[in-house]
């Protein structure tokens, strides 16, 4: 019977449909036949037949799309596991966040960075990790750059870990809107750079340690952009070629033509030119002229 035969079929590909057809079958046949599956149950009388075109052609709809929101569900659950694996794998801290500031989701790094438990994390606002020095600040982001164009330029501020530490980071914003195109939301990319601040603060300590040893010894340093022809200089030139920050241009044929003594300035340009024919640097010593006219050798 027609029972008989949805099983046989199903027993062999169970998303296919079945519509069984049938001349003697009951009202317990029909709802037997449903909960196992049928698609269609259509009595054959003159009634009920003359429907049957349409029943098929309404039956294969579904499937199809049943179908498609299968393989929907297919693709959203593959690009969830996709997101979920980057999401979790980011080394840089991820945080989603509601218009008030209250955490709703956050990846491991972030968590980490902080030092709160997730059960703590989610009963904090972001304004709640931020010294008081910052907030006005990151206030005017929001407000500034944020709401208007829908994210941040990358800016700098400090979070509170759990213990009470503060360290900086480094984050950019960006809005969530809703269906409507209200505000919802804002996630961040927050990285710790805590070790970056360390080697800037060095690599200042060494510069200023630099300078002090140049001015006790009158030794100057600086540098050339051949493509632009421009010089920069340390603070102890300045004072050796008695020019001020304020009237220095950097142009190297401005400074050679005002500062160098005349008869030197060739020697100083061919100089210059075989620097750049043979890539290395050449020793020279020349005399410069001060503003008074007094002269200084230098080398």
């Amino acid at each position: 019977d027609g029972l008989q035969v949805l099983e046989v079929v199903h027993g062999h590909d169970p998303d296919l449909p079945v519509i069984i057809v049938t001349g003697t079958g009951s009202e317990e046949i029909a709802v037997q036949a449903i909960k196992r599956g049928v698609a269609e149950y259509v009595i054959k009388t003159p009634s009920h037949i003359h429907r049957l075109p349409l029943t098929i052609r309404t039956t294969l709809e579904k499937i199809h799309l049943e179908r498609d929101r299968k393989l929907a569900e297919i693709g959203l659950r593959e690009s969830e596991a996709k997101y979920r694996r980057l999401y979790e794998s980011l080394m840089d801290g991820y945080a989603v966040a509601d218009m008030t500031g209250a955490i709703l989701e956050y990846n491991d790094a972030y968590q980490q960075m902080l030092g709160y438990s997730k059960q703590e994390l989610v009963q904090l606002t972001y304004i709640d990790l931020t010294p008081e020095r910052w907030r006005d600040f990151e206030q005017r982001i929001v407000e500034e750059q944020i709401l208007p164009r829908g994210y941040s330029d990358i800016y700098e501020k400090e979070y509170i870990r759990k213990d009470g530490s503060v360290f900086p980071v480094e984050l950019r914003t960006f809005l969530i809107r809703d269906e409507n195109n209200a505000p919802q939301g804002m996630w961040a990319i927050v990285r710790d750079i805590t070790q970056r601040k360390k080697v800037e603060d060095e690599i200042i300590g060494v510069s200023n340690e630099l300078k002090k040893a140049q001015s006790f010894a009158h030794i100057g340093s600086w540098s050339w952009d051949i493509k632009a022809n421009k010089v920069q200089w340390s603070d102890e030139m300045y004072q050796i070629f008695g020019i001020s920050k304020e009237n220095f241009t950097g142009d190297l044929n401005e400074i050679i033509a005002q500062a160098i003594h005349p008869d030197d300035q060739e020697r100083v340009n061919q100089v210059n030119l075989s620097v750049i024919r043979d890539q290395r640097p050449v020793p020279l010593e020349y005399r410069i002229v001060l503003a008074d006219g007094s002269i200084r050798w230098v080398w």
